[in-house]
């Protein structure tokens, strides 16, 4: 009788431990990602900053094939701060887009890294075709060869979660 009450009660706790979930379990990493979007359309002289930008969907892909299926991991929408949390699962990094109508955080591929402020900026950025202005576009030059081009393309934002924390991102849309 004893052996058989031992056994039910391993049973017990064997079900128990089976049925928790990672979210509740306090041993599971919480990661955060957490996207700040900054609508580069509002750009002005005025508005350098630029504003937050809210109903932005941030799609979070693991491979770049599911980038290309359109098959994210993780899809959450801003809110009117123009934040997105998002809780995952931790890896090495996950490959981001950002969309709102036809505003996205890549133009024909092209990384948008930021907004050009001044003349000045500009020409001091790597050449770009067509030659930008004051309130357009920045992008990134990935291959660093001192020049946008195909050779820059990218197939989504790249961000690295860091193990049992919140890592903020802020990346820029623009149409």
């Amino acid at each position: 009788m004893k052996t058989l009450f031992t056994i039910l009660v391993g049973v017990a706790a064997l079900t128990q431990l089976s049925s928790c979930n990672k979210k509740d379990d306090p041993e599971s990493p919480a990661t955060t990602l957490e996207i700040t979007v900054k609508d580069g359309n509002s750009w002005s002289p005025s508005n350098t900053a630029l504003s937050n930008s809210s109903g932005v969907t941030i799609n979070l892909y693991a491979t770049q094939t599911d980038v290309t299926n359109k098959t994210p991991q993780y899809t959450a929408t801003t809110n009117q701060a123009g934040v997105a949390s998002i809780p995952v699962e931790f890896k090495n990094q996950y490959l981001l887009t950002a969309q709102k109508g036809n505003a996205k955080n890549t133009i024909n591929g092209l990384l948008i890294i930021g907004i050009f402020q001044t003349q000045t900026e500009i020409n001091s950025a790597p050449f770009q075709t067509p030659v930008p202005s004051v309130g357009s576009p920045k992008f990134l030059d990935t291959n660093q060869d001192g020049r946008i081009d195909a050779g820059d393309r990218v197939i989504a934002d790249i961000v690295n979660p860091i193990l049992n924390q919140n890592v903020a991102k802020t990346i820029i849309i623009y149409q």
